[in-house]
């Protein structure tokens, strides 16, 4: 009959359909018997195949917020992160999976309880509530630690401004120090400018003083040209008002009509008609004349007349000036240069001050920074409460998927019911092989009585023969003595 049975059994899980790739993976992932998987009904295929894409979301959520908190936390994004954030995220996995074997494992005892197929439980009842405690308290730590570099990313831009805000409150003696300096090389700049401007000017004073009679002889002559230069222009103005008379005139005379000085002429007129064109031609070439000389006049101002605020310079003079304004183009570019790089210059100084602070780098002093601007910003704060209790609640979301997800129900019934097989089957093998190992050891006392009474039969046989020959000796012993008496 057993024969049967187990040759029935063999033959249902032969004819038992193949898993999917997909199911068989989802199988390993929830740690679900893929021999019973295999017997249970295709809506259970589905519901392991959610839980395992569930465990697996879990997973690469806390994965990426790890790798996202070490990114922040190390400064870069580094290949080296990963195996971190791989391994935060296995630990996840587990005790997820484990969570959701613990959730399975209860429903299937439940149901094998309800129909009769198991014994009841002796579990105690906080065990459930340790576990989901458990789970939370890993929800709290991870949310919270992911929340807390996510948050120094998020505000970055406000604690930048905080530690440089007050950098700068720290470096303001610094820079006040540095700004007198370069305010200070300005001025000595500025001073040795003023200082070549007078050694110039005295100079120039000095030139000036010895120019005093040329310039006087240069300045009658100019005046002489000009004078002659306006009269010229008179000159050509009279002309140019005589040669336009003679112009008409000379039309009057030829055609017939009104001279310039109001006089009706008649054409064919040829002796007035040839004195109006020898006088035009007489203007135009006086006139001529008279601009080419103001021509020569204007080159001969030019090349005399100076302006009042110059003087002419002597070799001798010009070689008393000429270092003089070298050193001055020097000290001016070198003041310009002062004046437009003003605040580089004060940064540099202030820089290679030894009381000068740079703006602290690390995360700790970010975190401080944070923690301040929260104490004083009540908006600030409750952005970064809101973003720690979101993620929270996210990651208590995920959980709160898995645990209200209904399990396979036969699927979990019929990993009951193997295991309970399984156990009795363990049972009644171990209880055999200790009945069967009693049997061998009532054997073995069976057989050891049996040699022990043997072992005292002997004994006793040769006792018995033993006590025979004292008896037979005793007794030839007393013949002997009695025969010897007797004789």
């Amino acid at each position: 009959m057993k024969k049967n049975s187990d040759q029935d059994l063999k033959r249902t899980t032969i004819r038992t359909p193949r898993l999917s790739v997909g199911t068989s993976v989802a199988a390993a992932l929830t740690g679900a018997s893929k021999q019973e998987l295999s017997a249970a009904p295709e809506a259970e295929h589905r519901a392991v195949r959610l839980a395992s894409l569930s465990l697996l979301l879990i997973s690469a959520a806390n994965m990426l917020g790890w790798w996202v908190a070490l990114g922040i936390a190390r400064g870069s994004h580094s290949p080296w992160h990963l195996p971190y954030a791989v391994l935060g995220g296995i630990l996840v996995y587990a005790v997820d999976r484990a969570m959701l074997r613990a959730l399975w494992c209860r429903a299937g005892m439940s149901a094998a309880r309800t129909r009769g197929f198991a014994l009841e439980d002796q579990e105690r009842g906080f065990n459930p509530i340790i576990q989901t405690f458990s789970r939370v308290a890993v929800s709290v730590i991870i949310s919270l630690t992911t929340a807390s570099f996510i948050e120094l990313e998020m505000f970055h831009r406000d604690i930048d401004a905080f530690l440089e805000r007050r950098t700068s409150e720290q470096n303001e003696p610094v820079f006040q120090a540095a700004s007198d300096r370069v305010d200070a090389q300005i001025a000595l700049k500025r001073a040795e400018i003023e200082r070549l401007d007078g050694e110039a000017a005295a100079i120039l004073a000095d030139a000036r003083q010895t120019d005093v009679t040329a310039q006087s002889a240069i300045a009658a002559q100019v005046a002489t040209l000009i004078a002659e230069r306006a009269a010229l222009q008179d000159r050509i103005a009279s002309l140019s008002k005589e040669l336009d008379c003679q112009t008409t005139n000379l039309g009057a005379e030829e055609a017939g009509g009104i001279r310039c000085d109001g006089v009706v002429a008649f054409a064919g007129t040829r002796t007035k008609h040839k004195v109006a064109g020898d006088l035009a031609d007489y203007a135009r070439e006086e006139r001529a004349n008279a601009a080419a000389r103001v021509d020569e006049v204007d080159r001969e101002l030019a090349r005399l007349q100076v302006p009042s605020s110059t003087t002419s310079i002597t070799p001798e003079v010009q070689q008393l000036l000429d270092p003089i304004a070298v050193s001055r183009v020097q000290t001016m570019a070198d003041l310009d240069e002062l004046v437009q790089d003003r605040d580089l210059m004060i940064s540099k100084s202030a820089a290679q001050d030894a009381a000068y602070a740079v703006v602290p780098e690390g995360l700790i002093v970010r975190g401080e920074a944070l923690e301040t601007l929260a104490r004083s910003s009540p908006w600030l704060a409750g952005r970064i409460l809101l973003v720690s209790l979101s993620l929270i609640v996210l990651d208590l979301a995920a959980v709160f998927v898995i645990t209200v997800q209904p399990p396979p129900k036969s699927l979990v019934l019929r990993e009951v019911l193997a295991s309970e097989i399984a156990m009795y089957e363990a049972i009644s093998k171990a209880e055999l092989a200790i009945g069967e190992e009693k049997q061998s050891i009532f054997s073995v006392r069976d057989i050891t009585t049996k040699a022990e009474d043997e072992s005292d039969q002997r004994v006793t046989s040769r006792r018995q023969a033993m006590k025979t020959r004292k008896m037979v000796s005793d007794r030839i012993d007393n013949d002997l003595e009695v025969r010897v008496g007797s004789r």
